[in-house]
């Protein structure tokens, strides 16, 4: 009998396997001759002999069927990135193509483009040659660009999702924004790179101060672009908890700001069903061995072919604004909820993410790319200060109430025209060129576009003792405007020295580059300068009544010609200016980068309701001047056609040459 001791690891899985069935048979037959014995029976040594080789082939076979299974497994894994990476480009061929599409008038000679097929599962060779021919049409495409894979990424599996989620073609023309609700078939959350293995939806309940505190901070922080319309709406609906719903018309007749931006129901029916596919916002983490019955629920509903990412997933808690009837999600077949019928609330779900949590990328991309291209990735830190958080109500000290009374003010000088300076408006408008700045037309702008300012005074330096402080810092947390309209990082790191307090360029880059692990110095140069050149923000308003001693000197500050409205009040702005620019000209010398020291100043003015129209589209300078260009350009055509037509006039009138 030939022995399988020194047989190789490597050899055939096979092979072994029928070896290792030879010595069974063997052994068998050995046995058989030791219950019947006969003269030629077998000594209990080859016995022992034969099972040792039986147990040295068996360990062979499993170490040659384990390297077999991890060697399949790694050409599955293989396949699953490379069909991920076929499905992504193809989808960005088809972005491309559609945009190119409706950029460019139809022509007869264009070719269509050809688009990636994938792969199905049961379509795949060993050869991998369907996979080679996929990617050469990827190469005829021209698809240049480097191919994203998706992380985390699922493992191909047997079981595909029962039913996906989607959104249904009715919802899709609220969807105007990159993230939403339902991506790849799963709810989503408002942190990229990450992915809900599984979710369900927490008991109804009424939320206490400090969850109701934190979830109107978190839906404000991502609802940003809207103001104080979501502040009113989220307080609403998150005070009630999650056990009441509000029609739109509890909405309407609840809300006290809403009847201040919005005129008709169908505009705010339309940002609350909005609402309703942004993504889900993370407001907790919980420890998953203190909450193991969620945890058990929530992994017998992981697929099995995202198994492999259960031990990395953290449990939280998401919250969203949600309609009812749609507890489960939306899917492709469902209806589009009727006005009159449709009952709003914010709900809680637990899931299980997998991916990083603390990626905060998507903090500096908002809805409106215009003032997304400004925020440079500083984030408010709102511990400095107490526990305060965007969307409660401010402490009851108005800032107004603590001015200094202004004494000795210099008359006003109506024939300078405030405008930012040349040198930093070919700056600016190089980045972004249809953001709003801080002068327009020779008036200060403020943050809120509705407001227009009649008349502005700068409020005299001073030094914020702690309490003070703390209650200028609750006022700026309480604000839902300021992360998107200011510079917070910049504010947050002046404040302390006082308003108006000079702070040298270099120490204010230091005490950057110290609160941002991403420090570089473009990020913090262009911070700087957005910082001073955007519109002020508006703290807080106050009528007549309250100081009318500043009443009496910013009435006397309004141009002549220009009417009081009866709605007119007094206002609090504050601003990151740069020393000797707090009101330039277009003419003014910019001091160097190095040279330059940054304050913060408050201005106390009155403001009214702008003439135009709110939502009206905004007439930026680099749109004013391509207009008037377009302007000038048809007068010129104009002239042409116009001399064109007089000189035929005058070949008409010509009297004809007598030829006899």
């Amino acid at each position: 009998m030939e022995h399988t001791r020194h047989a190789d690891s490597g050899s055939d899985p096979v092979e072994t396997l029928r070896k290792c069935t030879e010595h069974i048979h063997a052994l068998y037959s050995l046995l058989q001759q030791q219950q019947f014995p006969t003269a030629h029976s077998v000594p209990i040594a080859a016995l022992v002999s034969t099972a040792s080789d039986i147990l040295s082939s068996h360990q062979l076979a499993l170490a040659a069927c384990r390297t077999l299974l991890a060697t399949v497994a790694d050409i599955r894994l293989e396949n699953a990135q490379l069909r991920a990476k076929l499905t992504a480009a193809r989808f960005d061929q088809t972005q491309t193509s559609e945009l190119s599409q409706a950029r460019k008038p139809p022509s007869a000679n264009r070719r269509p483009l050809k688009r990636a097929r994938v792969l199905d599962s049961e379509s795949e060779s060993d050869d991998g040659q369907n996979e080679e021919r996929e990617i050469g049409i990827m190469r005829e495409t021209e698809l240049v660009a480097p191919l994203p894979l998706p992380l985390p990424q699922a493992r191909p599996g047997s079981r595909p999702p029962k039913r996906p989620h989607a959104i249904p073609s009715s919802f899709r023309s609220l969807t105007t924004f990159a993230r939403r609700r339902y991506m790849d078939g799963k709810f989503a959350i408002s942190t990229p790179n990450t992915l809900v293995l599984a979710h369900s939806l927490a008991t109804p309940r009424r939320f206490d101060a400090a969850d109701a505190q934190l979830f109107t901070g978190k839906l404000c922080d991502e609802f940003r672009s809207h103001g104080e319309l979501v502040q009113s709406i989220a307080s609403l609906l998150i005070h009630a908890g999650s056990i009441m719903s509000f029609s739109l018309a509890d909405v309407l007749a609840s809300a006290p700001k809403v009847k201040t931006h919005m005129q008709f129901e169908e505009t705010v029916f339309a940002y609350l069903m909005r609402w309703t596919l942004r993504p889900l916002v993370v407001v907790r983490v919980l420890a998953k061995g203190e909450n193991s019955d969620i945890v058990d629920q929530l992994v017998d509903a992981v697929a099995e072919n995202e198994r492999y990412m259960i031990q990395a997933a953290q449990l939280v808690v998401m919250v969203g604004i949600e309609c009812d009837g749609y507890d489960d999600g939306l899917f492709e077949d469902s209806v589009f909820p009727a006005k009159e019928s449709a009952r709003f609330r914010v709900r809680e779900r637990y899931g299980l993410v997998a991916g990083d949590l603390t990626d905060q990328r998507h903090a500096i991309a908002g809805d409106n790319e215009e003032e997304g291209e400004l925020a440079h990735g500083y984030d408010w830190d709102q511990k400095v200060g107490g526990p305060n958080a965007v969307g409660l109500p401010p402490p009851t000290r108005k800032l107004i109430s603590t001015l200094p009374p202004f004494d000795n003010v210099e008359p006003p000088n109506f024939d300078i025209h405030l405008d930012i300076p040349a040198e930093l408006i070919k700056s600016v408008r190089s980045r972004n060129p249809t953001c709003r700045l801080r002068y327009e037309h020779g008036h200060l702008l403020s943050n809120q576009s509705s407001l227009r300012i009649l008349s502005h005074l700068l409020v005299p330096a001073r030094v914020l003792d702690q309490p003070a402080l703390n209650n200028y810092l609750a006022i700026l947390n309480a604000n839902a405007s300021f992360k998107r309209k200011m510079s917070p990082a910049i504010v947050q790191a002046l404040l302390p020295y006082g308003l108006g307090t000079p702070v040298s360029h270099e120490t204010l880059r230091g005490k950057l580059a110290a609160t941002d692990a991403n420090y570089t110095f473009v990020y913090t140069w262009r911070s700087m300068l957005y910082s001073f050149v955007r519109p002020v923000l508006v703290l807080e308003t106050a009528t007549k009544g309250e100081r009318p001693d500043l009443w009496a000197v910013l009435r006397a500050r309004i141009e002549p010609g220009v009417d009081v409205p009866k709605d007119a009040h007094l206002a609090l702005l504050l601003g990151v200016e740069c020393v000797g620019m707090e009101e330039p000209t277009r003419e003014a010398q910019v001091q160097p980068v190095g040279e330059r020291w940054y304050t913060l100043r408050e201005r106390v003015g009155i403001v009214a309701k702008a003439k135009r129209q709110v939502g009206k589209r905004r007439r930026t300078a680099a749109i004013a001047e391509e207009e008037e260009q377009r302007e000038r350009r048809r007068a010129d055509a104009g002239d042409q056609q116009r001399d064109q037509e007089d000189d035929e006039e005058e070949d008409e009138d010509e009297d004809p040459v007598d030829i006899d």
